[in-house]
């Protein structure tokens, strides 16, 4: 009864209400973000067509598409909110359990980056796409009219660019790569731990205490991003306040999840 009134709770509901509100932005900020890279592109010749006006009704499609996901886990939570506060039924763990499978998935392709991303620092590393590379860094260099044309030599290598690149990468995704695994591994404990609660009636809170911890310190560290935010309104006041906003509701995601799952901890034992 203590995790159904906690599921039930008005916390529980600002965490949908600030979930729906982030996908919202997120349409929007992919549809303004795509309309400026499109320019970008046209202005560096490496579009050859203007898409136009149809570039909106794209980015809207893309931006939906995109957050497929981000609407599953919506509409979890929506489910375990409901089910809290329906009197005269028991609570399932549907809505957790629709959270858990979406989480899995995201797992999964999080696990195919990474391994993708690691090959090609070794082949980078191994020399294998040196000319690649080289031929990559000549065309944007001329593209924004640096001066000659980019040096298929060693000189280039004095900067030893071509030769950090590889174990960079490589070092780079080992250590993002183990702690995004270490963060999904808590976050499908802890939705464990919630699904057996639910269907047992038996505490559980593995994950609960790491979930929380990661919660918070993300929150923590997100805040400092709404001080970019800030600059940005200065210098183009829509996109700014709109970079804002969304930041300040990423910040307020992570510290209502936190505040559920430190209750949820208590509650459990």
């Amino acid at each position: 009864m203590a995790i159904r009134e906690l599921m039930g709770s008005n916390l529980m509901l600002a965490l949908v209400i600030l979930y729906l509100s982030s996908i919202v932005l997120s349409v929007i900020s992919a549809m303004i973000g795509s309309a400026g890279a499109s320019q970008i592109f046209n202005q560096l010749d490496f579009l050859d067509y203007d898409i136009g006006s149809f570039n909106y009704l794209f980015s809207f499609i893309g931006g939906i598409i995109g957050s497929i996901p981000s609407i599953l886990i919506l509409i979890g939570f929506f489910v375990s909110y409901r089910s809290a506060n329906s009197i005269n039924k028991i609570m399932t763990p549907s809505g957790f359990s629709i959270i858990r499978v979406v989480t899995i998935i995201q797992f999964v392709f999080a696990c195919i980056m990474i391994l993708l991303i690691f090959i090609a620092g070794l082949l980078i590393a191994s020399g294998t796409l040196d000319n690649y590379i080289y031929e990559f860094f000549n065309e944007l260099l001329n593209t924004f009219g640096e001066s000659g044309e980019f040096p298929y030599s060693d000189s280039f290598n004095e900067f030893n660019f071509i030769s950090l690149l590889g174990p960079t990468i490589i070092l780079i995704t080992v250590m993002l790569g183990t702690i995004m695994v270490f963060a999904y591994i808590v976050i499908l404990k802890f939705l464990g731990s919630i699904i057996n609660t639910i269907r047992t009636g038996v505490p559980y809170s593995k994950g609960a205490t790491a979930f929380y911890v990661i919660s918070f310190v993300l929150g923590g560290f997100s805040a400092f991003g709404l001080l970019g935010s800030l600059k940005n309104i200065v210098s183009n006041p829509t996109y700014g306040l709109l970079q804002f906003v969304t930041s300040a509701i990423q910040v307020s995601l992570y510290f209502v999840a936190g505040a559920l799952a430190y209750k949820y901890r208590k509650m459990a034992r």
